[in-house]
């Protein structure tokens, strides 16, 4: 999903508008963090396990419970749940598209649709 949130925060930084540049910045930083928390979080099961089979995580959540229950954050997170920031950044993204151009909005719903499709 890295692709498809960088080409939605490159389309809105292109709009030139106040609400495009914030939900931009917003999606960069988001994706970031998220991005960056996951990472530290999958390299932490792999230093405790050294393996990355998930048959061998099963009842992960009874051994690791704050574990499981950050890893499930992020990990929503980080698809947009509402409430995330990428959901917020990805509401004002598609609201700064419709003020920029109805084009522009289905051009990026097209890519986001593909990418999601390709990666079935």
């Amino acid at each position: 999903m890295s692709v498809g949130h960088m080409s939605l925060a490159v389309m809105v930084l292109n709009t030139l508008s106040v609400s495009g540049f914030n939900s931009g910045v917003l999606t960069l930083l988001g994706h970031g963090f998220l991005s960056s928390a996951l990472f530290v979080l999958v390299g932490a099961l792999y230093e405790r396990h050294h393996t990355r089979f998930i048959y061998h995580f099963s009842g992960l959540r009874t051994v690791m419970p704050f574990f499981s229950f950050y890893f499930l954050f992020f990990v929503l997170s980080n698809i947009g749940f509402p409430g995330s920031p990428s959901f917020i950044s990805e509401l004002l993204a598609v609201f700064s598209l419709i003020d920029f151009s109805i084009l522009a909005l289905f051009v990026i719903l097209l890519s986001v649709f593909i990418l999601v499709v390709t990666n079935m």
